[in-house]
């Protein structure tokens, strides 16, 4: 079943204004889970804030939608399995790195890798002009900021890298998949990954 026919007409219904304020809300969601995550970090750990945040989420969705728990198509597998991968070491490395360094710092190099994949996809002039945008912010977010260490800064790189790949897998998941569906299962797998993480550290 694809994104299409499972979606059915949603996306005509949806005005102009809707991917901007989603966007907005997603990233709210993210960088208020990051500031808590710098306060429970210090409190149980890496890999256990991780793994926390990984099971509220999943059962949150799963509450709200327990059809999406179900399996895809076993061509669709690989795929999610790697978009739950690329979340998971997406996640390890921020927390890891927002345990080292500031988080603004952080959260400003992060952002390299969906600029990467923002430089790769462009097509129209304009868009330039927000990446070049985009870059002064990074520049004058670390700048102003202070310093950051060697193991800080490889840490977000890497952040930075994995959410490159998960937005590349994501949107060809999606294209398959459910957004909902992807996502309750990206999340269950992060999730299950994590609590072997936690039973072998």
């Amino acid at each position: 079943m694809t994104a299409g026919s499972e979606g059915g007409p949603d996306g005509a219904r949806r005005g102009p204004l809707f991917a901007p304020l989603l966007v907005v809300a997603i990233a709210f969601s993210m960088q208020s889970g990051s500031a808590l995550a710098t306060k429970v970090i210090g409190s149980v750990g890496i890999v256990d804030a991780l793994w926390l945040r990984s099971a509220i989420a999943a059962l949150i969705l799963i509450a709200v939608r327990p059809r999406s728990l179900r399996l895809p198509s076993r061509e669709l597998r690989p795929l999610v399995a790697l978009l739950a991968l690329a979340l998971l070491g997406m996640n390890l490395s921020f927390y890891g790195a927002i345990s080292v360094a500031p988080l603004g710092i952080v959260v400003a190099i992060e952002f390299t890798g969906p600029l990467a994949v923002a430089v790769i996809g462009s097509r129209r002039p304009v868009d330039f002009l927000w990446i070049a945008l985009a870059v002064g912010g990074i520049v004058v977010l670390v700048g102003l900021r202070g310093s950051i260490g060697l193991g800080g800064l490889a840490l977000a790189l890497s952040a930075g890298m994995f959410w490159a790949l998960y937005l590349v897998l994501g949107r060809r998941a999606v294209k398959e998949l459910e957004p909902l569906h992807v996502t309750t299962l990206m999340r269950s797998e992060e999730r299950r990954v994590g609590k072997e993480c936690r039973s072998r550290w």
